[in-house]
């Protein structure tokens, strides 16, 4: 994130605990699908710019990272139809979004983190949150092991428009643009009776987003940004 001049770049790792719902409806060879995901809040440390103190008064730079609650919620409709065999094909619409929310932090040398200001001006805590949504399609193909149960693979592709940005009371920051996501997985499904199933899956899913700044605050005037998510 260009910002104050410089060029400013950061990440961060969680682990996050989720609910999944979701609903299949079949018809002939047609199918329905809904599903809801919502994260339990987990932290982790993060240098992500705006979450992170940074001190420019040494060289190089210091980086107090902050501890950040992170969540992540996504909500996926998809329509699918059984092409050939176990070879099914779906179209559908995505909508992602990741919160970040830091504790205030300052470096040894009085630097802070936005939260920390936030926090000084008398502010709502602050966070940042990354929203993608649009359509995506994709196959997926099974093979019948046997009794045992089935394996299957699937792949999809979404195409998407992303939106970046925070709430910071002295000037926040908006970035738009387009994002693209790769997801890729596998499934184990079997049947313990009549009724009864279970299944493993395995997901990753990957997102690139390249956005500009919409806001016209100067500090972030004619700035860009590049984000990656990997949810696995």
């Amino acid at each position: 994130v260009p910002a104050f001049g410089r060029d400013l770049s950061g990440d961060l790792s969680v682990n996050l605990p989720t609910v999944a719902l979701s609903f299949v409806a079949a018809y002939d060879r047609f199918y329905l699908s809904v599903k809801y995901e919502n994260s339990f809040e987990s932290s982790a440390d993060s240098d992500v710019p705006g979450t992170a103190a940074i001190d420019f008064s040494v060289s190089p730079p210091l980086v107090t990272e902050a501890e950040t609650n992170v969540t992540r919620t996504d909500f996926s409709i998809a329509f699918g139809y059984n092409a050939w065999r176990s070879l099914n094909v779906f179209v559908g619409y995505l909508d992602g979004e990741t919160e970040l929310t830091p504790d205030a932090v300052t470096t040894p040398g009085g630097a802070t983190n936005f939260a920390q200001r936030q926090w000084n001006a008398g502010g709502s805590a602050y966070r940042q949150t990354y929203q993608e949504a649009g359509g995506f399609l994709g196959a997926s193909y099974g093979w019948v092991i046997g009794e045992a149960g089935t394996i299957s693979v699937s792949g999809a592709y979404a195409f998407m428009k992303g939106t970046y940005k925070d709430n910071f009371i002295n000037g926040d920051f908006k970035y738009q643009g387009d994002s693209q996501g790769l997801s890729l997985g596998v499934t184990w499904s079997a049947t313990l009776s009549e009724r009864v199933g279970y299944f493993v899956d395995l997901r990753r899913q990957a997102y690139d987003f390249d956005g500009s700044d919409k806001t016209g605050n100067p500090r972030f005037a004619d700035s860009d940004v590049k984000t990656q998510e990997v949810i696995t």
